[in-house]
């Protein structure tokens, strides 16, 4: 009976005992559970900043287009291909010259015609007036012989004077009137001369503007760069640039960005246009190259609002360039700015997180959950300055909601310097 009991009596005991430990790991585990994370305020440089998102493009670039001045809708045949490191003069885009060379040849045999008509009026002209030089100087020897046959008349009978001065009369007339003719021809011949002239002329030109829209039809590189296809609209929607589109006069089908230097186009919203300026600094991260920091400078800012289609809301546009250059940069990619709007060189500075706004009151919690109304300044994405009731040094809790009373304190309580109050330190 009495080993029953001593049996019962350590059974008691061993159970008590892990009962206890049970407990000290559930009491350890909520208090872990219960952690406050701190944040150590400290004096050091505050940075205003203003995020927004861009896209990554190159800051000399270059747009292909298709020809402004054919005057029909031309077919593509073959491109280069999208993504292609090119140089200046590389073939880009070839449409169909079917059309063109028919015009070519029509134009060809055209002045072919022209020049034979040229050829033709200018051996006319010359045998023509070779004639008429002729008749003229036989006409002259015949007016010659009348006026000394008139001149040997004196002894002849009266009839026979008048009838040889009439046949001068006429020698005279006729001698004249190929003179005249030959004035008349010089001219009408000069004006056919011309006409034929002309043509060849016309006909030149239009063999040189068939000549050109075929050259037209092939597209080269206008620099060196990277082969980025344009949208076009297709089928009642927007569809990249293929084989068998035939685009509008003038329509952009190419971009040739440089391989160079790089910019950011973002869009900026109108509530914070007023904040930027040209030449602010701007740290720039890339999606694609994440363990990098670039830097920049904004450079341009449009003076005009546009309507945002996506937001729906008015944005400016804005330009930064980069200041660096770097191979694996590519337009198109995503990028995240950070434009510097001030910097302050030492204040003190929390979480926004950290603190708490109500009956236009601000305070935080420090170590110990206890409320401390504060006076805050400016602010950045993340962080607001602190300009009165913190000192350098301070550790506060990163929740802004107060675990005690839900008034205001103006003075710290001490805090607890020999005991562990359950908190992670957070250095700022």
């Amino acid at each position: 009976m009495l080993k029953l009991f001593n049996r019962y009596k350590k059974n008691k005991i061993v159970l008590s005992i892990l009962m206890i430990l049970v407990l000290i790991v559930i009491v350890s585990a909520m208090s872990s559970s219960t952690e406050a994370l701190l944040f150590k305020v400290e004096r050091k440089p505050f940075v205003i900043d203003l995020p927004v998102d861009g896209e990554l493009k190159s800051l000399e670039s270059h747009i292909v287009k298709a020809p402004s001045n054919i005057w029909r809708n031309v077919r593509i045949v073959r491109l280069a291909p999208e993504g292609s490191i090119v140089k200046e003069g590389d073939f880009l885009i070839q449409f169909d010259t079917a059309e063109f060379q028919q015009k070519l040849l029509e134009a060809q045999n055209n002045l072919e015609k022209a020049k034979a008509n040229l050829a033709s009026t200018m051996a006319n002209n010359k045998s023509n007036m070779s004639d008429l030089v002729s008749n003229i100087k036989l006409e002259s020897y015949s007016l010659e012989q009348s006026r000394l046959r008139a001149k040997n008349a004196v002894y002849e009978s009266e009839n026979k004077r008048k009838e040889i001065e009439f046949s001068l009369k006429k020698a005279e007339i006729s001698y004249k009137q190929l003179v005249d003719k030959k004035q008349s021809t010089i001219k009408i011949q000069a004006a056919a001369l011309k006409q034929a002239e002309l043509e060849v002329e016309q006909s030149e030109i239009k063999v040189k503007r068939a000549q050109d829209d075929m050259g037209k039809m092939r597209i080269v590189s206008p620099a060196d760069g990277l082969i980025v296809y344009k949208e076009l609209w297709e089928g009642g929607g927007m569809v990249k640039l293929k084989v068998g589109m035939s685009p509008w006069r003038g329509q952009a089908l190419m971009e040739i960005p440089g391989a160079n230097k790089m910019k950011v186009s973002v869009k900026i919203n109108e509530v914070d246009i007023a904040k930027l300026a040209v030449e602010q600094k701007v740290n720039i991260t890339l999606d694609a190259v994440p363990d990098t920091t670039f830097t920049g400078l904004v450079k341009e800012i449009a003076a005009l609002a546009n309507r945002d289609r996506k937001t729906k809301k008015n944005v400016f546009d804005v330009e930064i360039y980069l200041n660096e250059e770097d191979e694996r940069m590519k337009p198109g990619m995503s990028a995240n700015a950070q434009i510097i709007i001030d910097e302050i060189p030492d204040v003190l500075s929390v979480p926004i997180d950290a603190i708490t706004v109500e009956n236009e009151k601000t305070w935080v919690n420090d170590s110990d959950g206890d409320p401390i109304e504060i006076t805050t300044g400016k602010s950045s994405s993340d962080f607001i300055v602190v300009e009165d009731g913190l000192e350098d040094g301070d550790e506060i809790q990163l929740s802004g909601e107060s675990g005690g009373s839900d008034q205001s304190k103006k003075k710290r309580k001490p805090k607890n310097k020999n005991g562990s109050n359950g908190t992670v330190i957070i250095m700022g």
